[in-house]
């Protein structure tokens, strides 16, 4: 119950009496408990002293609790209407949570009534914002990943057949064949190395042939001056026979002439 006096008076300013009336607030109790703030938010009213006059927890208005601590409250003990300008301040609340407060005046009486909104519930918005934002970027840089991993691979692996190839040609392997299908430059070094390939076998084929005909040529060649050979030792043979006939017959000659000459 709150008492409301005011004085009486004539035309002439003398006093005649007073006017008093009580008035209950059990209403404004029922409409400030009953204001929705938000989720989780809260309405209270407090006078110019700071004391709580209207809360949805009616056992702290019975208490008579002074909030004057509270930002809000305490720059409205301290100011008037216009001295009191402030736009949503981030604070502690009436439930000693961080909050976003602001405070409005009423006038007449002088009271004031101060909402409040949790700090989360206020910037869950731009929270969600920020964590919507960190969300994409984070899908983006692993698309961004997998997509270099799908085109570093699709660049690498002709690459690397292209080297084992070249690896396995160097060993011997001219049957090695490169099926790259794609028609950028790997794809023309890949018909580059199959024709390689094709040349460096085709070019073995008639080294070996070539090589097979000239061990013939060689063989047959050896042969032939074996038999010269021979030909010539048994030439060589017939020549030292008739000089060593020769020989016995000019021995023979002189003795024949010497036994000419005596007689």
């Amino acid at each position: 119950m709150v008492t409301i006096a005011v004085p009486v008076t004539d035309v002439f300013g003398d006093f005649k009496g007073a006017l008093m009336a009580e008035v209950n607030l059990i209403f404004m109790w029922d409409l400030v408990a009953g204001l929705k703030v938000g989720k989780k938010g809260t309405a209270y009213v407090v006078d110019k002293q700071g004391n709580l006059i209207a809360f949805n927890d009616i056992s702290r208005v019975l208490k008579g609790e002074n909030l004057i601590h509270l930002k809000e409250v305490n720059e409205f003990v301290r100011g008037d209407e216009f001295a009191h300008i402030s736009s949503a301040d981030i604070s502690k609340g009436i439930k000693d949570a961080q909050v976003v407060a602001s405070c409005t005046h009423l006038g007449k009486p002088d009271w004031a009534v101060v909402v409040e909104l949790p700090v989360e519930e206020a910037y869950e918005t731009v929270t969600l914002g920020i964590e919507l934002t960190i969300f994409t970027v984070l899908i983006s840089f692993l698309l961004a990943i997998l997509a270099g991993i799908y085109i570093s691979k699709r660049i690498t692996k002709p690459v690397i057949i292209l080297r084992d190839a070249a690896i396995n040609i160097g060993k011997g392997g001219l049957d090695t064949r490169i099926e790259i299908k794609t028609k950028n430059e790997i794809g023309e070094l890949a018909s580059a190395f199959n024709r390689m390939t094709n040349d460096l076998k085709k070019s073995k084929a008639e080294l070996e042939k070539y090589s097979a005909t000239l061990e013939k040529k060689v063989e047959e060649r050896t042969k032939e001056l074996e038999g010269k050979n021979e030909e010539l030792e048994r030439f060589n043979k017939l020549a030292v026979g008739r000089e060593l006939k020769m020989i016995e017959l000019k021995k023979i000659i002189k003795e024949l002439e010497g036994k000419l000459k005596k007689k």
